[in-house]
C-alpha cells in the first residue's frame, strides 16, 4: 500500500485538513517555485477557459463563439464519454488551435478533469475559468473579459490577486416546455436575480488543488469577489449578496423544461445520485427580465453563419 493511501486511512479526514491548515505540503511548495519561475513570463494565452463537457454537442459552438467575442483566446475541453459527435463539431476549431481535446472518461470527472487542466496548463495561460457549458461569462462595462479583470485588479490594489469569484445569475425554463429554436443567450431572457453561489477566474498558477466551483491556493490565498470580499469556498457567508456591476456568470441552468429532464437523467458532475424532477413552472427562475446578451446575439449568429459556409464550401476555418 502506497503511504499515502496509508496517511489516509490512518489520519480523520478534519485532522488532515488541520494539518494541511497549519504546515506546508510539498505540494504546496512545489506550486509556489513554479509560480516564482513562470508567473512573469508571456503566456500564449491571455486568457482560456477550462470545462469538462457530456453531450453538449448543439450548444457548444454557441458558447465558444460567444466567449470568443468578448477575449477568450483558448478552451480546454474535457470530453467525459459524450455520444453526439463532440470531437467532430469541435474538429475545426482543434485544428485551427482554438480548443484543446482531452477525452477523459469516468464516472464523477468534474474534479478530476479541473485539476488535471490546472497541473498540465497552468504554465500555458495567464488566466483560467473554470466554468460549464451551461454558464456563459459576461462583462458589465468592458467589452473584454480580460478588461474588467484587470480593471477589478487594479481597484482593489491586489498584490497577489490570485483568483476573481463570478456570481451566478440563473436562468429557468422562461416559459418554455419544449426547446425552442434559437440561441441560448436569446431565448432565455429572465432570471431568479443574483446568486451568492460563485464560480472562479484564476491564476493556476497558484492553484494547489481544484474543487467543483474553487480552488485552494499556495499559502491559503483567497479569491475575491469584485468587491473586494475574500471568498476561500464557492458561497458566500453571511457577506450580504452577491455584487455582479463588473462581472457576472449567467448559468442557464434548466432551457426548456424538457431539456432540463434530460439533463437530470445523467445525474450530477460531482457526486453519485441524481436530480429530483420537478413539475413544469414557466416561471421557475424566471421572475426578472434581463436583457444583458440581447447585443451578443447577432454577433454569435453571425459568427455561426460564416462557419457554416467555411463547411459547405470545405474551407478552412478561421483564417
Amino acid at each position: 500500500m502506497k503511504l499515502k493511501e496509508l496517511y489516509r486511512k490512518a489520519i480523520p479526514l478534519p485532522i488532515r485538513k488541520l494539518i494541511g491548515e497549519i504546515f506546508l505540503t510539498p505540494k504546496h511548495i512545489a506550486v509556489f517555485i513554479n509560480f516564482l519561475l513562470n508567473d512573469k513570463r508571456r503566456f500564449k494565452y491571455e486568457l482560456s477557459i477550462a470545462a469538462i463537457v457530456k453531450n453538449e454537442s448543439p450548444y457548444i459552438l454557441e458558447w465558444i463563439e460567444y466567449h470568443r467575442i468578448v477575449g477568450v483566446e483558448h478552451f480546454y475541453i474535457y470530453d467525459n464519454e459524450s455520444a453526439d459527435n463532440l470531437k467532430d463539431v469541435l474538429q475545426s476549431y482543434i485544428n485551427a488551435e482554438i480548443v484543446t481535446y482531452i477525452y477523459f472518461p469516468g464516472l464523477l470527472k468534474q474534479k478530476p478533469a479541473y485539476n488535471n487542466a490546472v497541473k498540465h496548463f497552468r504554465n500555458e495561460t495567464k488566466w483560467l475559468a473554470v466554468i460549464d457549458i451551461d454558464e456563459f461569462i459576461v462583462p458589465v462595462k468592458t467589452e473584454k473579459i480580460i478588461d474588467a479583470l484587470n480593471e477589478i485588479k487594479l481597484r482593489l490594489h491586489q498584490r497577489f490577486f490570485v483568483c476573481l469569484k463570478m456570481h451566478w445569475v440563473r436562468y429557468g425554463y422562461c416559459g418554455y416546455k419544449t426547446k425552442p429554436d434559437g440561441l441560448v443567450i436569446e431565448n432565455y431572457t429572465r432570471s431568479e436575480g443574483v446568486s451568492d453561489t460563485i464560480k472562479s477566474i484564476v491564476n493556476p498558477r497558484s492553484i494547489v488543488e481544484y474543487h467543483e466551483h474553487h480552488g485552494d491556493h499556495f499559502f491559503w490565498l483567497s479569491g475575491i469577489s469584485e468587491n473586494g470580499v475574500k471568498i476561500k469556498k464557492h458561497k458566500l457567508d453571511n457577506t450580504g449578496g452577491g455584487v455582479t456591476e463588473h462581472i457576472r456568470l449567467n448559468h442557464y441552468f434548466t432551457k426548456s423544461y424538457e431539456e432540463f429532464l434530460e439533463k437530470i437523467a445523467r445525474g450530477f458532475a460531482d457526486k453519485p445520485g441524481k436530480y429530483n424532477a420537478p413539475s413544469f413552472d414557466p416561471d421557475y427562475l424566471s421572475v426578472k427580465e434581463d436583457f444583458i446578451m440581447k447585443k451578443y446575439a447577432p454577433l454569435v449568429k453571425a459568427r455561426l453563419e460564416k462557419q457554416t459556409v467555411y463547411e459547405k464550401n470545405n474551407s478552412p476555418h478561421f483564417l
